[in-house]
């Protein structure tokens, strides 16, 4: 069986906007902790507009896109680490007041694989502890309206 274009997520890359600072800011790479991204690139609201008067077919008023984001990632305090720059302590995600510009590219950034940049918010970060296992946080970000899907 061909291998051509198939590839593991070990190469992935997810940079993210530190807490507390402007959108737009640079992103830091936050990679290394990240062992899953879930919900990229998500859905696009689309609501059925369609009319009476004999409609052929239906009509759609397209809308935003729509996506939560789920980072499974390895717990570590260390600056720069996916828990620092979520989480940070000088601000933390529940007192940011700005969007958070990403980027993810879940084959890596060699040139011709997806990539996928935006804005988000942190909704929540979770950060359960199990007897005898590795500390493992999860983190929610909501899409907050720009979103492009393009090539590395």
């Amino acid at each position: 069986m061909a291998t051509a274009g198939k590839l593991y997520g070990k190469d992935l890359v997810f940079k993210i906007d530190t807490a507390g600072t402007t959108s737009g800011s640079t992103e830091v790479d936050i990679s290394k902790w990240v062992m899953s991204v879930d919900g990229l690139p998500g859905e696009r609201d689309i609501a059925d507009v369609t009319c009476g008067g004999s409609p052929s077919a239906h009509q759609w008023l397209l809308g935003l896109p729509n996506s939560e984001i789920t980072l499974e990632c390895l717990f570590d305090q260390t600056v720069g680490s996916a828990w620092d720059v979520l989480c940070s302590t000088d601000y933390g995600y529940k007192l940011d007041t700005h969007t958070r510009s990403f980027t993810f590219q879940p084959a890596g950034g060699t040139t011709g694989y997806p990539s996928f940049t935006g804005e988000c918010r942190v909704k929540s970060v979770t950060l359960p502890a199990k007897p005898l296992e590795p500390l493992t946080f999860s983190a929610s970000l909501v899409l907050d309206s720009t979103f492009t899907v393009t090539h590395a």
